[in-house]
């Protein structure tokens, strides 16, 4: 009789752990976290982002990074993505950044060693922390880097990126 009393609790602990994990699981018909195969797009500050310009270049406090920044507008005329002045205020510009190890490979977000910031200059400077999704670089040659990036805000879903890039990297 002793048996079947701890078979039963056997079968009751694990019905509930069961229960309990499948509750916690992420719902796999969310797409996204995926990242998709288009141009880089997405939705921030209530405003919509479609990548159109951008520019990487060496992190300044860890020389084996690389620091991207993604526009949904192009540069003003006659000056190069990274030039200063480039995106002046009142331009209507929203902004994506991130840094990443200069390496190919794919790279989770999470809040501290990996983020991503959507920027909006025209709401205070609104800063938006994606601890989200995934950054994939594909490639750093011919003078561009080439990846992916998947990101939303861990408490609001309605603040994210998601698609490709290929942006010149700066030179020196």
């Amino acid at each position: 009789m002793r048996k079947k009393g701890m078979y039963r609790v056997a079968v009751i602990v694990a019905a509930v752990a069961i229960a309990f994990f499948s509750g916690c699981a992420k719902d796999s018909s969310d797409d996204s976290f995926d990242i998709l195969d288009q141009t880089l797009q997405g939705q921030f500050d209530g405003k919509s982002f479609s990548l159109v310009s951008g520019y990487a270049e060496d992190e300044y406090f860890s020389p084996t990074d690389c620091e991207v920044e993604l526009f949904n507008v192009a540069p003003a005329s006659g000056l190069s993505p990274w030039d200063i002045g480039a995106y002046p205020s009142g331009s209507g510009y929203l902004e994506v950044g991130f840094s990443v190890p200069q390496a190919v490979g794919t790279y989770k977000l999470s809040l501290g060693p990996q983020t991503a910031t959507l920027y909006d200059p025209a709401n205070d400077h609104l800063n938006i922390i994606c601890d989200e999704g995934s950054i994939r670089i594909d490639s750093i040659s011919g003078g561009y880097i080439t990846g992916a990036i998947a990101a939303r805000q861990s408490d609001d879903h309605d603040q994210y990126v998601n698609g490709n890039f290929s942006v010149p990297i700066k030179p020196y």
